[in-house]
């Protein structure tokens, strides 16, 4: 619906990095201000927050290219450019790239865990609004009023015009679920 929220000069901030970026920068300063208030706090440290980015984003792009690729094109994982990520492997990529840091600093597993629980469903919302806004992750065809029409050249739009749902010509998809927002 708006994959693109702002364009400066050649640049282009695309929805659902936008909106992953502050999920995941409101989850990681939410777990370490928490942490801090406990009286026995875990040394842990925003840099936590880089290991699980890490991890996720590797885990999430891996998952893609083994769900829709081919294993052969492993080294894409790096692409960052390339987009294509799956909630599923960025989970347990960000799991690992956490339990990590988490062994080198000693900190006590469960009780971050603990922390992060909390948190990370919040930062995963906030990441399927720019998912919403991208248009990716639509769900199937509905008649109820609160199906979602996409615009032409979305991808609902393209994939209805592929399974000859809808001309090529049409102004907007077929009405879709908003799993996103579900």
């Amino acid at each position: 619906m708006y994959p693109t929220l702002l364009e400066l000069g050649t640049l282009s901030f695309h929805a659902y990095a936008i909106f992953l970026s502050v999920g995941f920068l409101t989850a990681v300063f939410l777990i370490v201000r928490q942490n801090y208030r406990d009286p026995n706090p875990a040394p842990i440290t925003p840099m936590g927050g880089l290991w699980v980015f890490l991890g996720g984003f590797i885990g999430a792009r891996m998952y893609f290219i083994m769900q829709y690729e081919s294993l052969d094109q492993w080294y894409e994982a790096f692409y960052i450019w390339s987009g294509g990520l799956v909630f599923y492997g960025g989970a347990i990529g960000g799991f690992l790239g956490g339990l990590i840091y988490l062994l080198i600093v000693r900190a006590p597993v469960i009780q971050v865990a603990d922390l992060a629980v909390s948190f990370v469903p919040l930062a995963h919302a906030i990441a399927r609004v720019g998912c919403f806004l991208n248009g990716c992750c639509w769900g199937s065809r509905t008649e109820l009023p609160w199906g979602v029409h996409y615009p032409a050249d979305s991808m609902p739009f393209r994939r209805q015009v592929q399974e000859g749902l809808l001309g090529a010509d049409a102004t907007q998809s077929l009405p879709v679920h908003a799993t996103q927002l579900y």
